[in-house]
């Protein structure tokens, strides 16, 4: 199943991000043209936080012209009742059925506070606890598919949208054509695509866009330096490698912001040897002792920066106050020596 996502973020260069930091991560919307955020008492003393998310018509889906249908809030209830995991990050959840109804221990579709509006509109309730950033579409809504609610609400359909192998369909410029597992996907220009540009600039002009799939990175990079490839974006090409694609005039580079994060942890059990990080005063020391910027040069290739937290800094949630420990082995060692510790040669 091509599951398409109801908003993406857009592409923004240098002198547009030092203008505005934030512009990496404002909403495009997709299949959602617009939003709501409104708060309504829940009946308990508390606030439900309303989401009113009007969508996108005329969005046909790949199949419409046999059985199908046109993309309606069908599909977006379907999909968050059925696919979506109540428990994560960002879910509008029910606290009655939570709370009473199952004790907090099971979750059902229906008790998700989701609802359709209109052919074109749902609303979305979060509870108390749970409210979302207004400045932000709940994340959820931005890397799930939506579903089509045709094809799984109908007789004789799987329980399991995700386990489904049926003909692959969605709502983009491109629909598949050919799926050889671990081997390619042909896609093919869908003629009726939606997209709100269309007017102004036409459909794509690839008729096919062939993704080949390749057993590891090395095998692809070696495709593109062949030629056999027009493009890669997977995880970004060896920094390595970058000096030589740029002079290559057969290629074009383009350095763009990522928000991956690696980052290097300790074991903190209390027991199986790891006792001697228990101290506080040791691990600010071994936090002193770490050069995190030549680290990040090493693995990163000066493509990377030291950060704070899992939150990035243009989020809202992010803590400016928060601790950075500068690297320092001069100060490790007054830090080990003033806990008693003994320093030998």
């Amino acid at each position: 199943m091509v599951q398409i996502p109801g908003a993406f973020f857009p592409k923004v260069d240098e002198e547009s991000l030092e203008s505005n930091p934030e512009a990496a991560y404002d909403f495009v919307p997709k299949l959602a043209t617009n939003y709501e955020v409104t708060y309504e008492d829940d009946g308990t003393g508390g606030t439900n936080q309303v989401w009113t998310i009007d969508l996108r018509q005329g969005v046909k889906w790949h199949d419409y012209d046999t059985e199908g249908i046109n993309f309606t809030a069908d599909d977006v209830v379907y999909t968050a009742k059925y696919t979506m995991s109540p428990w994560g990050p960002n879910r509008p959840i029910n606290w009655t059925a939570v709370d009473e109804d199952t004790g907090g221990e099971e979750i059902w579709p229906e008790h998700w506070l989701i609802e359709k509006t209109s052919d074109y509109q749902v609303q979305l309730r979060f509870i108390e606890g749970w409210h979302q950033n207004e400045d932000f579409l709940p994340c959820t809504w931005l890397w799930f598919g939506i579903l089509p609610e045709h094809i799984f609400n109908a007789e004789g359909a799987p329980e399991d949208p995700v386990s489904w192998d049926g003909n692959n369909i969605g709502t983009g410029p491109y629909m598949v054509k050919e799926w050889a597992p671990d081997e390619y996907i042909l896609f093919e220009r869908f003629d009726d695509y939606w997209g709100a540009d269309v007017e102004e600039v036409g459909l794509p002009a690839a008729q096919q866009v062939l993704w080949k799939m390749y057993a590891d990175y090395g095998q692809m990079w070696l495709a593109l330096e062949a030629g056999e490839i027009d493009t890669t974006m997977a995880s970004g090409a060896p920094f390595a490698k970058y000096d030589d694609y740029v002079a290559n005039p057969d290629l074009t580079v383009e350095v763009v912001p990522d928000l991956g994060i690696n980052y290097m942890g300790f074991n903190l059990h209390p027991t199986g040897g790891y006792e001697p990080l228990q101290d506080l005063a040791l691990r600010e020391a071994i936090a002193a002792a770490i050069d995190k910027e030549y680290i990040v040069d090493i693995a990163l290739g000066g493509y990377g920066e030291v950060s704070d937290s899992w939150l990035y800094n243009e989020s809202p949630f992010h803590k400016d106050d928060l601790p950075n420990n500068d690297y320092d082995p001069t100060e490790a060692e007054s830090i080990l020596l003033a806990a008693g510790y003994t320093k030998h040669a």
